[in-house]
């Protein structure tokens, strides 16, 4: 047992980063493979998969055990602190390894669960990553006084997580500028991107705030562009942001603020968006909307691409025209400048696979 919070979270990254080094020699030989053929096909349902918190749960769970052997994580998982030896211990390993990850994947889908079991994965999605944890950690169990087994089940398990990692990786293409791009073309295919790729809104929304940022960055008049680097996930309220992206002038104050979408808008988006204001006491009368025209506006009774709601002017604007013109307006050190700080956004770990594909035939096609 552990002396202290801090000796635990310090063991549990110790452990993580073991395994790790230990997993890059894969030493299975095919006939060894084949004993753990159930186990592997579980472990493929679980770990190559863009919901991070399944995998999360099941290498808690095993630090979790490997730092206190009398624990018992799937009939009682916060009994190995699940939130402290992950955000404070694990996760770092985790990101300093490239391996895709977040800052609390198993809470994310265990938050408030003491048994890992069927019942607990029964509706989760994708609900097949879920039985598979399920299932492993049960094979874990009961296999756990089994040094040999045990041992090679867990680096089985980071065997499969470091394949999924270098898969990743792999993805990553670098934009190869020729003498015959042109900006405009390369504009087109960035505004498709951006509504093809949505990925939860993320990619729309830091192209559009690296844009606005470029823009002004000579700008005496604009001291800051906010919320570029910001997460797309939450309300504007709860995370005390007052738009998507906002500007700071010169008097610190607040000058023009965007929200972004590649979704429908209705008047309980405008209703959410005017709370937020409010509850993040910021004072404005104007708000831009940057997203698809018309498809994005069809709910809303509008003319001209403007209306007032609750005293707050809401104004629309299409996305594809805003990325297009906004990028042609940039000099050619800035149009640089964007291409390297999109590619290292493109190149987290953690942007999906489909969007890395994408990024690597934008100039191919």
């Amino acid at each position: 047992m552990m002396n202290s919070t801090i000796e635990r979270n310090k063991k549990a990254a110790e452990i993580v980063q073991t395994y790790i080094e230990n997993s890059k020699k894969n030493y299975f030989s095919p006939e060894k493979l084949k004993i753990y053929r159930e186990e592997i096909l579980l472990l493929k349902d679980l770990i190559p998969i863009k919901n991070k918190g399944f995998r999360g749960v099941v290498l808690t769970a095993i630090i979790g055990k490997k730092i206190d052997f009398n624990l018992n994580p799937t009939n009682d998982f916060y009994q190995c602190n699940p939130r402290s030896i992950y955000e404070k211990g694990i996760y770092q390993i985790l990101k300093s390894n490239k391996i895709p990850c977040g800052k609390s994947d198993p809470l994310n889908v265990a938050k408030n669960i003491r048994k890992l079991d069927l019942e607990w994965a029964k509706g989760r999605r994708p609900e097949s990553a879920a039985i598979a944890a399920a299932k492993f950690l049960r094979i874990l169990e009961e296999n756990w006084h089994k040094t040999s087994k045990r041992e090679d089940l867990i680096r089985l398990f980071f065997i499969e997580l470091l394949t999924y990692r270098d898969l990743v990786d792999s993805k990553n293409k670098k934009f190869i500028p020729t003498t015959n791009n042109f900006s405009l073309e390369f504009a087109e295919r960035l505004s498709s991107f951006a509504t093809n790729c949505p990925e939860g809104g993320e990619v729309p929304q830091y192209i559009v705030g690296l844009l606005i940022m470029l823009l002004r960055e000579n700008d005496t008049s604009y001291k800051e562009v906010k919320g570029v680097d910001e997460s797309v996930f939450g309300t504007n309220t709860t995370s005390k942001k007052p738009s998507d992206i906002w500007e700071i002038n010169s008097y610190d104050s607040y000058e023009n603020l965007y929200e972004i979408t590649v979704k429908n808008i209705d008047e309980k988006r405008l209703e959410d968006c005017a709370n937020s204001l409010l509850g993040n006491k910021v004072y404005t009368k104007e708000i831009t909307f940057i997203c698809r025209i018309p498809e994005d506006i069809n709910d809303l009774n509008l003319k001209h691409n403007f209306l007032n709601y609750e005293g707050i002017n809401f104004q629309f604007i299409d996305i594809r025209n805003f990325i297009k013109n906004t990028y042609i307006l940039l000099s050619e050190l800035q149009k640089k400048n964007f291409i390297i700080l999109f590619e290292n956004f493109i190149f987290d770990p953690n942007r999906s696979i489909k969007t890395k594909e994408y990024w690597g035939n934008i100039n191919q096609s």
